[in-house]
């Protein structure tokens, strides 16, 4: 099982980790979205779990969902397909915490539906003051504000993992 104690916590992203709790404890103000970003295989993945887990732990009421980017697309365009659009972003709207792991299969996507709609669901839940944390695996340049949802996802938190 992935959690905070079984994370290798090193000098390089203890700001990430600590991020990362600080995330999970809802009887604090934190700001509604955490970026992690850094290679393949440094933890990202490990601290999104580690938050669901601590979440649970903390407060079983609490409503966690961890989904990958590729995850999402598909199941949006299931709920398009079948005509259950409003049913599939509802179940989205009820959660205190949302993780996104390798939520760049949506923010480069040629898929405007789904990324116009997780657009919709980040704006949703900032708006209502939930929580959101996503991993982000390739490099990305924090000058280049030509892409909305990448700005929107990097206007909290963001912290490097290596």
């Amino acid at each position: 099982m992935q959690t905070f104690e079984t994370f290798n916590v090193t000098e390089q992203n203890k700001f990430g980790m600590a991020s990362a709790l600080a995330m999970t404890d809802f009887t604090k103000c934190f700001e509604p979205v955490l970026f992690l970003f850094g290679q393949s295989g440094v933890g990202k993945t490990h601290l999104l779990k580690a938050m669901e887990q601590e979440a649970v732990k903390q407060n079983a009421a609490i409503r966690v969902r961890y989904v990958t980017g590729a995850q999402f697309m598909k199941e949006y365009n299931d709920s398009v397909t079948y005509g259950e659009v409003a049913d599939y972003m509802e179940e989205y709207c009820k959660l205190h915490l949302l993780l996104v792991d390798d939520v760049q299969d949506i923010v480069y996507s040629d898929d405007e539906g789904a990324k116009k709609m997780f657009m919709r669901l980040v704006l949703g839940m900032k708006a209502k003051g939930r929580r959101m944390a996503v991993t982000f695996d390739d490099s990305f340049d924090s000058e280049d504000r030509s892409n909305e949802l990448q700005n929107e996802l990097t206007d909290s938190v963001v912290a490097f993992i290596e």
